[in-house]
């Protein structure tokens, strides 16, 4: 399980280091696309996979099903890991994440998100109490 929340900063050529813990879950080759909130999601191929798989099970009739996958699959890269464990983020990918040097990685049970730290810090300073309250009763009509 992938948990925990990570600062680093991405080197000259694009590189940020996945923690050790973190690695050991995923592996050395992994996928990174773009994720739902300005940030990144890399995940092992096995979880890749099983992704692709839901979204595949959705009809390509529909026109939101059609965008997703062009997007999902469009930006996503095969990556492998070096002996350091880092990982090469693509141009396009620090783009839509808006990276300059500063990340942060967070473990989100299967998969991570790789965030610009900025992103990261606004999206934390605009959460409201009420957002919060608000997923919390969302989270629990789901038994959580």
């Amino acid at each position: 399980m992938l948990c925990g929340r990570t600062y680093h900063t991405m080197d000259t050529k694009n590189r940020i280091i996945i923690p050790q813990a973190l690695r050991s879950e995923m592996g050395d080759v992994v996928y990174v696309t773009v994720g739902y909130d300005n940030n990144l999601f890399v995940m092992s191929e096995s979880t890749f996979n099983k992704l692709a798989e839901k979204v595949l099970g959705v009809a390509e009739t529909s026109v939101e099903a059609r965008e997703f996958r062009r997007t999902f699959f469009g930006d996503a890269v095969m990556c492998q890991l070096d002996k350091t464990g880092r990982l090469i983020l693509p141009q396009l990918l620090i783009d839509h994440a808006g990276i300059k040097k500063d990340v942060v990685i967070i473990g989100i049970f299967d998969k991570l998100e790789v965030w610009s730290k900025e992103s990261y810090d606004e999206y934390v300073a605009n959460r409201s109490a009420g957002t919060t309250d608000s997923v919390l009763e969302k989270m629990a009509q789901h038994g959580v």
